[in-house]
This record gives C-alpha cells, sequence and structure tokens, in this order.
C-alpha cells in the first residue's frame, strides 16, 4: 500500500518550472543546473546557447552514468555484461506517436502566430509545453506496466499520475485559451483526437492510484513541500 512516505524526489515528479517553484532552493537538479548557468555567465558564454544547453546535457548523462555504475558495483552488479534487450511497451509506443502526431498539428497553429499576434504564440507555446510534459510523464508511467513492481509503482509513478492530472487539466484552460486566441481559427481535429486517445490510454491508470497517495499529497501541500505545479510562489 502506498502512503506517500517512500516518493522519489520531488524533480521526478514536477513541472521543471523552477522560477515558481517553492522548493527550487533544495532541489538538487535546480541547484546543479544553477550552478552551471552561473559557470557559463562567468566564463563570458552565453548560458542559453545551444552549445552550453548540449554541455549541460552531457554532463547531467555523465553523472547519472557514474551513480550507476556506482550503485551497481555496490550491489553486485557485473556492470560489463551486456543488458538483456528491454521489453517493447505498446501503450508507451502509442503514447509516444500520439504525442508526437498532435505536437505536428499545434506546430502548425504556431507558425503563423509569430507574424500574426504575439498573445496566441504565447498561448501555442504553453500548449505545446504541457501537452509534452504530459507525453513524457505518461510515457514514464507506462513503462512500469511491464514487470510490475508495487514498490516502485508506489515510489515513482503514483506521484507522477497526479502530476498528470494537474497537467491535464492544465492543458484544457490552455486549449481554451489557446482558442480564444485564435480568431478565425480552430484547433485541428487531428489534435482532439489525440488528446481523446491519451485520455482513454491513462484512464485505467488512474483507478491505480491508492487514496492514501492522495492523501499525503495533500499535506505536502498544505506544508507547502510540494513542487511546482502543486505549489506554486507569485
Amino acid at each position: 500500500m502506498s502512503t506517500g512516505a517512500a516518493w522519489s524526489p520531488p524533480h521526478n515528479w514536477c513541472d521543471r518550472r523552477c522560477e515558481r517553484c517553492p522548493i527550487a532552493s533544495t532541489c538538487g537538479v535546480h541547484v546543479a543546473c544553477t550552478r552551471r548557468r552561473a559557470e557559463r555567465v562567468a566564463r563570458g558564454d552565453d548560458p542559453d546557447s545551444p552549445e552550453a544547453i548540449l554541455e549541460g546535457v552531457v554532463r547531467t548523462l555523465e553523472s547519472a552514468v557514474r551513480m550507476a555504475e556506482q550503485m551497481g558495483r555496490e550491489a553486485g552488479i557485473e556492470i560489463e555484461r551486456p543488458l538483456a534487450q528491454p521489453p517493447v511497451v505498446l501503450d508507451g509506443v502509442r503514447v509516444q506517436r500520439v504525442g508526437e502526431r498532435v505536437a505536428r498539428a499545434l506546430a502548425q497553429v504556431h507558425a503563423p502566430a509569430d507574424a500574426t499576434s504575439e498573445p496566441l504564440a504565447e498561448a501555442a507555446d504553453e500548449t505545446i509545453a504541457l501537452w509534452s510534459l504530459l507525453v513524457a510523464k505518461a510515457a514514464r508511467v507506462f513503462s512500469y506496466t511491464v514487470d510490475f513492481d508495487p514498490d516502485i509503482w508506489a515510489r515513482d509513478a503514483e506521484p507522477n499520475l497526479l502530476l498528470i492530472q494537474r497537467v491535464r487539466d492544465a492543458l484544457s484552460c490552455a486549449f481554451d485559451q489557446l482558442q480564444r486566441e485564435w480568431r478565425g481559427g480552430s484547433i485541428p481535429d487531428d489534435v482532439w483526437d489525440g488528446v481523446e486517445h491519451l485520455d482513454r490510454l491513462l484512464s485505467p491508470l488512474f483507478d491505480c492510484v491508492n487514496p492514501s497517495a492522495q492523501l499525503y499529497l495533500e499535506v505536502l501541500i498544505a506544508q507547502g513541500l510540494a513542487p511546482s505545479p502543486f505549489v506554486a510562489r507569485d
């Protein structure tokens, strides 16, 4: 039974909007990113350049690999042994495909937005960002449905499903804003079909969230210890 007490770190089930997150100052991911950004600025580099972003990704991956290797050695795992091919998660593949289809359709909204309306461009950007986050988190959760482990499910899948619910609600609001700003246009049917498809895939998983997980989240929210989007500072 999930109690929430052993949830994975909050950066695993947040929306990565560190600028509004009340616990960013204690988040290892945010602290590391802020430190790397300060290092680039001190060197006179543009911290937002593609090269700088790629450097950050590479350093993060290298650090993750070192940590994984260390954990493997401590657990007595033979790191050099080739891993078996991971199983294909069919619903995960479906999520990826519907995600790409909707993203392409939304890009058609964004393309003319730059030339016609700044509010429309901003609404399109917000919608695409929320959709991308929703798809990424859905794929993460579906990966846990193969070789199901109840401890891992309670530790990471349940808080991510609670996040997905929040993001899905925010996406509905973003679609409403996008439609209001897109005067004379309408959101493509491919978008609505894709969203409906994703909703159908996710619906059974929401039933697997233990009520105690929601109660634990409410405690964290009340104490200001939950990440964005559950708690957001002004």
